[in-house]
């Protein structure tokens, strides 16, 4: 009689997990900030740094996020290993709405103020 004894496959280590993660959610782009001309005509002052992407990448941020997520909760090894990841990129959602009511409940009219919101 021969008894089979299945044996698990070996671990594989923290650092190509995190790789692996890395590469299924990697979104080309996202992290290359902008930086626009000052000099340029008819350009909006602002301080000419900033991280913007086009719409149709926006689905594929959201995708990238939800994935993430998904690793965060598979065991407690994942968890440690992808959280970082999850909290690379966070994306907030600007209207000037959120500009205007800030400056409404200040009174301070510093050109500056409120800029980053």
């Amino acid at each position: 009689m021969s008894s089979h004894v299945r044996e698990s496959p070996p671990l594989l280590p923290h650092e190509i997990w995190r790789h692996i993660f890395e590469l299924a959610t990697h979104v080309p782009g996202v992290l290359d900030p902008v930086f626009d001309d000052p000099f340029e005509s008819g350009a909006p002052f602002n301080l000419g740094i900033g991280w913007r992407y086009k719409e149709q990448e926006h689905h594929s941020i959201l995708k990238s996020i939800n994935t993430k997520s998904i690793f965060v909760r598979v065991c407690r090894r994942w968890h440690a290993l992808a959280l970082p990841l999850l909290y690379q990129v966070a994306v907030i959602p600007f209207s000037m709405s959120s500009r205007d009511k800030v400056s409404q409940t200040c009174p301070y009219q510093d050109p500056m103020f409120a800029v980053w919101i």
